[in-house]
C-alpha cells in the first residue's frame, strides 16, 4: 500500500522527488488513509477449479482495520454474478493480469 501511495504522490505531482514522496505517503497512511491495489471498474482474474474467471472490481469494504474486502462481478447476458474475496487473496487467488492467474493455475511463481 505504501508503494503505491508513493507511485501516485509522485505520478500526480510533478517533479516530486522520492523523499518527499515517502514523507507524505507515511504521514496520509500515519493518519488513517486507506489505498486500494488498484481502482474500482478495474479488470482482475481469480482462479477457481481450474479455471481463470473475469471479473470487475465492483467496490471495497473498509473496516477500522483498513480494506478488508474486494467486491467483484461480472456480467454474462442478463446474469449478474458477483463474488467477494479477502484483500489478502490479491496474488493468491485473485490477480491483477491474466497471465498471473495463469502462472498461478498452472503451479508456477505468482510473483
Amino acid at each position: 500500500m505504501r508503494d503505491r501511495l508513493i507511485e501516485l504522490i509522485q505520478t500526480s505531482v510533478d517533479g516530486c522527488a522520492r523523499h518527499w514522496a515517502e514523507v507524505i505517503a507515511d504521514y496520509l497512511l500515519e493518519n488513517g488513509v486507506v489505498v486500494p491495489p488498484c481502482k474500482v471498474g478495474t479488470r482482475v482474474y481469480s482462479i477457481a477449479l481450474g479455471k481463470v474467471y473475469e471479473w470487475d472490481i465492483c467496490s471495497y469494504t473498509v473496516d477500522l482495520e483498513g480494506i478488508s474486502f474486494i467486491n467483484l462481478a461480472f456480467m454474462e447476458g442478463n446474469n449478474l454474478y458477483s463474488n467477494t474475496y479477502s484483500i489478502e487473496d490479491i496474488g493468491k487467488t485473485v490477480f491483477l493480469s491474466r497471465e498471473e492467474a495463469e502462472r498461478a493455475l498452472k503451479g508456477g511463481a505468482t510473483e
